[in-house]
């Protein structure tokens, strides 16, 4: 996942594919659990993020970047 400085973000596949995503609203944001409700493609999906699940500072730094870059539609 691409995290972009104007609010937008993208996914890329295990083949490598990137796609543009749409963060919706209804997406959860807490301190042990990141629920990311996306639209890819047409497709609407959740993703959980638990903080063992992203690399270094990655969890925070993903939790402030939903909090104040990211733009629900």
């Amino acid at each position: 996942m691409t995290l972009l400085a104007d609010g937008r973000l993208e996914v890329e596949w295990a083949d490598g594919g990137h796609h543009g995503a749409e963060l919706l609203a209804g997406s959860t944001v807490l301190p042990w659990l990141v629920v990311l409700r996306l639209r890819v493609d047409g497709r609407r999906l959740s993703l959980a993020l638990l903080p063992d699940g992203l690399e270094g500072d990655g969890h925070r730094l993903l939790r402030l970047w939903l909090r104040w870059c990211a733009i629900p539609v």
